[in-house]
């Protein structure tokens, strides 16, 4: 399954899940959903994607790689831009969809504790340094 991990700050993902988000939004998402028009509604409605500004959140994942120092060999190209802006003005979601995530959204940091000790830690470490 596709998850961004929207609503968590990048610095707060582990390696293993930031290179994850990467992996799947470029390769799985762009390449071969987005580019073939299937439905992304139960990503959305699940939090796994902000359907807002997903162009943003892949661009962010991305530089958050290069802060890290780690090696990424694909360039998020102007075409895979113009297939994610193309989709998503055609995308249609119900109000209901859209509260759904807005909700599985803010949960998303508890989930992801609660999943990996490398993220929590990292969630906890960055919530002691905002204070």
């Amino acid at each position: 399954m596709v998850n961004l991990w929207p609503g968590i700050s990048t610095n707060n993902l582990c390696d293993k899940h930031l290179n994850a988000a990467i992996n799947e939004s470029l390769n799985l998402f762009v390449r071969h959903h987005l580019a073939r028009s299937y439905k992304i509604n139960g990503w959305v409605r699940n939090g796994c994607v902000d359907a807002r500004d997903i162009t943003s959140r892949i661009c962010e994942l991305l530089f958050e790689m290069k802060l890290r120092d780690k090696k990424w060999n694909y360039d998020f190209t102007d075409n895979d831009k113009i297939i994610i802006c193309d989709y998503f003005k055609k995308w249609e979601c119900s109000e209901k969809e859209f509260e759904m995530m807005i909700v599985a959204i803010e949960n998303n940091k508890n989930k992801l504790a609660n999943r990996c000790n490398a993220c929590k830690e990292r969630i906890d470490y960055n919530k002691l340094e905002v204070k």
